[in-house]
């Protein structure tokens, strides 16, 4: 896991320290995965026939089904050199670089080599900053070239070399790198101004995980976004309920009663709350899982009509099936019209899954034939094997979410602006009401003390007694 950077450190150190530690250890988390085909065969064997794994990598390459966002570079290093038919039989790990060698293994020889000299031994260094930043580049060129990652980290890479070079402070940590222990300090050119630098580090990161689809531009486009995405924030509160309920990737239906014995919303709430905001890994990112009970607040209008609202806005529709959400009369049509639809709508196909709550033996419930068709899951007994197909379930579709959340940006956006022009228009309106109020009372025509003091209420007692008397 990537160290916090000394507080001596140059810029330029904590630019290197932060590559070598995450970066690298990104591109071959993706490289592990396009290579190893049966991952918890491979982890079991590697724990037994690697004899340098340290006790806490045996941990981890130990468990049920290892997770690989969990391996650092150390890990990560040793797997790669451990994969069948990335080495020639007759070449060795620790062999001179070849600059005009852009072979997998020679790409991999030099990302090995850049980690050594940034990390093991960055006071007896061969090599200079540009020449390391060089090296590596390279390699995450040819690897890319190679094995066509759909995420381009060649191209990440190539945005941070050249604010690098320049000198600037546009690195930012991606969705991969969340660790609170992998923030790099704004350096000497910004040092009088390093707590914003961490908030902004923070931020970025928030938007990134909360807005998935930023993936899908480049750094530039993803700087324009999130400006706009911040004013989003700042404004949504006060948007059309339309523009103000969530997209989501799925939503849990249940059943709710004044009858605390018969009222499902507790444990609903607590079912949704182990998937919601669930981290998953969905290619070479790491997204947020959103998941919203059906009647959210957020979602108005009538029962039925905040329902659709809500089921229209997510992917997913996870029944929390009790013996009193099958007696209930109204959830009984909407299991019948959910199910219907997952039958007819194309864009929702099978997107209707009924959560048991009790294993088949303790059911005090029958789920009807309709229902019965549908493929189900269990909310008990959450084991990998659970999890591995909710985040495959989840993970395959997070895409449409994306897609709906990208058709309103815009439009969120527009709602944002106005809201702000007429915040403008208030302000600019409010500050020449009190520039006039100033102006009247500095008017030497304005009563303020002494006999004309005097006068004013002597003014005002006589116009008083001529209404009463007209009122009389």
């Amino acid at each position: 896991m990537a160290q916090a950077p000394s507080p001596n450190q140059t810029n330029e150190e904590k630019c290197l320290e932060l590559i070598a530690e995450c970066k690298c250890a990104e591109i071959l988390r993706e490289l592990i995965k396009s290579k190893v085909r049966c991952w918890s065969s491979f982890c079991s064997e590697l724990h037994k026939k690697c004899t340098s794994l340290t006790s806490e990598q045996r941990s981890l390459l130990q468990k049920t089904d290892p997770n690989i966002t969990n391996f650092d570079i150390a890990l990560c290093t040793k797997i790669v050199r451990n994969i069948n038919g990335i080495k020639p039989d007759d070449a060795k790990w620790n062999s001179d670089i070849d600059d005009g060698d852009h072979s997998l293994f020679s790409s991999l020889k030099k990302i090995f080599k850049f980690r050594t000299e940034v990390i093991h031994s960055p006071d007896d260094r061969s090599l200079n900053a540009q020449e390391l930043l060089g090296l590596v580049s390279t390699a995450f060129r040819d690897i890319q070239n190679s094995l066509k990652f759909e995420f381009n980290f060649y191209r990440e890479l190539d945005s941070i070399s050249m604010s690098f070079t320049r000198g600037q402070r546009s690195l930012e940590r991606l969705p991969s790198q969340v660790d609170t222990d992998a923030v790099m300090d704004t350096g000497d050119p910004f040092a009088s101004q390093p707590p914003q630098l961490e908030e902004e580090l923070d931020d970025n990161i928030d938007l990134e995980m909360e807005y998935s689809l930023l993936h899908r531009f480049t750094l530039e486009e993803r700087d324009q976004l999130k400006r706009k995405i911040r004013l989003i924030r700042k404004y949504k509160s006060r948007f059309s309920p339309y523009l103000k309920s969530p997209q989501s990737d799925a939503i849990v239906v249940y059943h709710r009663d004044d009858d605390k014995n018969k009222d499902d919303s507790v444990a609903a709430e607590k079912f949704r709350n182990t998937i919601n905001d669930r981290i998953i890994q969905v290619g070479n990112r790491r997204v947020k899982v959103k998941v919203v009970m059906y009647d959210d607040q957020r979602f108005e209008g009538s029962k039925l009509g905040s329902l659709n609202e809500a089921y229209t806005r997510s992917t997913y529709a996870f029944l929390f099936v009790t013996k009193e959400f099958l007696a209930n009369e109204y959830l009984k049509v909407v299991t019948e019209s959910l199910l219907m639809d997952s039958i007819e709508n194309e864009t929702k196909k099978w997107r209707v899954i009924p959560f048991h709550t009790s294993p088949l033996e303790l059911r005090r419930y029958k789920l009807p034939l309709g229902p019965n068709v549908l493929k189900s899951e269990n909310t008990y007994g959450q084991d990998a094997g659970y999890w591995r197909r909710m985040d495959k379930l989840l993970g395959g579709k997070i895409h449409e979410r994306e897609d709906r959340e990208l058709d309103l940006l815009e439009e969120e956006y527009k709602e944002a602006i106005k809201i702000q022009q007429e915040d403008e228009k208030l302000a600019h309106a409010t500050m020449a009401l009190d520039e006039l109020n100033l102006k009247v009372m500095q008017s030497p025509r304005y009563p303020c003390d002494g006999a004309e003091s005097h006068q004013a209420s002597q003014t005002s007692t006589v116009y008083d007694r001529t209404a009463n008397d007209k009122d009389s």
